[in-house]
């Protein structure tokens, strides 16, 4: 999923440099701040990368979101470390890893992993959609 446009082209051609079976597989999405634009039971997987803090309503979009998720699917949310110095100025303030976190469990995600440590600007929460 992708709000950017720009960000949008860059995916897709980083697809058709990949070899193998993998670009096939992935499908990007332009969607909106208040609407994924996805059919329910559509995604295997939902990756946002520097999206989450732009999401208008979070609780309540992750809780729509939710319904678009195959059997088994989760959730990837990477985004800037609060901290981070790899941002632009004009970019909006990051969501704190904690905040995330609490908005999926608020939403009806049960968190699977959390990982503050690998990547230097950035953190990585994976989330499954609990049933309801």
């Amino acid at each position: 999923m992708e709000i950017d446009e720009q960000f949008l082209e860059y995916i897709e051609d980083q697809k058709l440099r990949q070899n193998g079976t993998t670009p096939h597989k992935i499908e990007t999405r332009l969607t909106t701040t208040d609407d994924s634009g996805l059919n329910d039971n559509e995604a295997d997987r939902i990756l946002m990368v520097n999206v989450y803090s732009y999401i208008d309503n979070r609780v309540e979009y992750m809780t729509r979101l939710r319904e678009k998720f195959k059997r088994d699917g989760f959730l990837v949310v990477v985004d800037y470390k609060e901290s981070s110095e790899g941002r632009s100025a004009t970019e909006i303030s990051p969501v704190s890893i904690k905040e995330v976190q609490q908005e999926l469990i608020d939403a009806g995600y049960k968190i699977v992993e959390i990982d503050n440590e690998s990547l230097k600007y950035q953190y990585l929460l994976v989330a499954q959609p609990g049933v309801q």
